[in-house]
């Protein structure tokens, strides 16, 4: 979050957040409806979807996000014709994380806060997989721990494994 806040990108970390809350929240009332909203509820998830549309969509938004003008109209058609649903901010999380990835993934794997979690969580390890990357890439072995970790083997995953991978994604 303090990278994203010296690259004035805060915002787009927070509104992820936000529209993940909306939907999971907006998941629970629609799943205790059982496919059967009533006034109430739907007016609960009207007034949810226009609090994250105030904060970060839009002009008049008080934390603007970065989205493109299509996905803000989607957006603003949805509230506005009383159809918001749990999947009214799904497309523009997606385009708010491609939009980071892109943006600013790269600049912080460069930066020294990304090397102090290295240190602080230790996610490297040197080993023959690195090593041979390194050798393909003709690395030093002294520089073998500054590789990226897309060079590392990915390990083969059970169909299980790739199903609770998959479900933790989604969730």
């Amino acid at each position: 979050m303090e990278y994203l806040r010296s690259q004035f990108a805060q915002e787009s970390i927070e509104f992820w957040i936000a529209a993940r809350a909306y939907r999971k929240t907006v998941l629970r009332i629609e799943n205790r409806a059982v496919g059967n909203l009533g006034a109430e509820e739907q007016e609960r998830i009207q007034t949810l979807a226009k609090e994250v549309v105030a904060e970060y969509i839009g002009d008049e938004a008080k934390t603007q996000v970065n989205l493109s003008a299509k996905m803000v109209n989607e957006i603003y058609e949805a509230v506005d014709a009383s159809e918001a649903c749990s999947g009214t901010f799904a497309r523009a999380e997606t385009e708010v994380v491609l939009l980071m990835s892109r943006d600013k993934l790269s600049g912080f794997k460069r930066s020294k806060l990304f090397k102090l979690l290295l240190q602080h969580v230790g996610s490297y390890d040197v080993n023959e997989n690195t090593q041979k990357a390194a050798a393909v890439k003709n690395i030093k072995p002294s520089e073998v721990g500054n590789i990226s970790p897309c060079f590392r083997s990915p390990k083969r995953l059970s169909r299980l494994e790739a199903k609770q991978a998959r479900h933790v994604v989604r969730t």
